[in-house]
Parts: C-alpha cells; structure tokens; sequence
C-alpha cells in the first residue's frame, strides 16, 4: 500500500528538472531549421484554472527565403509548450535583443477570450508560417485589380 502511495505522489509532483519560467526571461528553443538562433521571451505570467498561461513573443521567425525574419508579437502558450520546446536561457547578448511590446496582442487576445498553444513551439511556428503565406501580403491586398 505504501508503495503504491508513494508512486501515486512521485507521479503527481513536478519534476525536479523542470524551470522555472519568470517574465523577462529569454529562451533559446527547439525550432525549425530555418529559425535557427530565433528566441522566445516571456512577457507576462497569467494565472488560470487550468494552470499559468505564458504571454510570449518570437523573434527570428523565417517565413521565406526571400524576406529577412520576422517577430511574432504575442503568443499564449502553456507550460507544456515551454518544457517541450525551450533548451536553455539565451547569453546576456542575445538576450539584448529587442521584442515588440504584446500589450496590443494581449488585450486582443483577452477580449475574444482566446485560447492556449499547447503544442512545442516549432509546430507553432510552422502554423504561422503556413498562414502568413497562404495569405497575400498588406502590400498585395492595396493593390487595386484591373477592371475592379
């Protein structure tokens, strides 16, 4: 019985290995190939009923050969987002680099009462991509057609 009791607990307890995630940190991950040095920062720790919500932002996403990386301002992700995907806090001068403030993605985001990624953050990636490309770009969708 207290075997049994005892591996119930060790199952429901937090892995040791596991980080702690504060706001301000940032994160290397396991990313695409083409996103190769692209960071993760944690902007904002929401608590909810299901557990902490991660308001992050990307820097250094790939969406074509063509074009230089691109941010992606505001994510909400969970913590099994950040413990499939993160491998380790990013050196004091990578870190430096600039993330564009998510306030305007957050607010958004609260409003329609968005949802959480709980996938790695290369899938993520890889949705985005996928739409942002799917998509005509700001500049394509002004021009005006002929006989429009």
């Amino acid at each position: 019985m207290l075997g049994a009791l005892a591996l119930l607990t060790s199952m429901l307890s937090p892995p040791q290995d596991r980080p702690d995630y504060a706001e301000g940190q940032v994160w290397e991950y396991a990313g695409r190939p083409e996103d190769a040095g692209s960071l993760i920062k944690i902007h904002q720790v929401e608590a909810s009923p299901t557990g902490p919500i991660y308001h992050i932002g990307m820097t250094g996403i790939r969406v074509t050969r063509d074009r230089p990386p691109t941010d992606v301002h505001h994510l909400p992700v969970s913590r099994e987002t950040l413990d499939a995907s993160v491998t380790r806090l990013a050196s004091p001068q990578a870190a430096a680099r600039p993330f564009t403030d998510p306030s305007e993605g957050i607010r958004i985001w609260r409003e329609n009462e968005g949802g959480v990624f709980t996938i790695p953050l290369a899938q993520i990636a890889e949705i985005l991509v996928s739409q942002m490309t799917d998509r005509p770009s700001e500049n394509e969708s002004r021009v005006k057609q002929p006989g429009a």
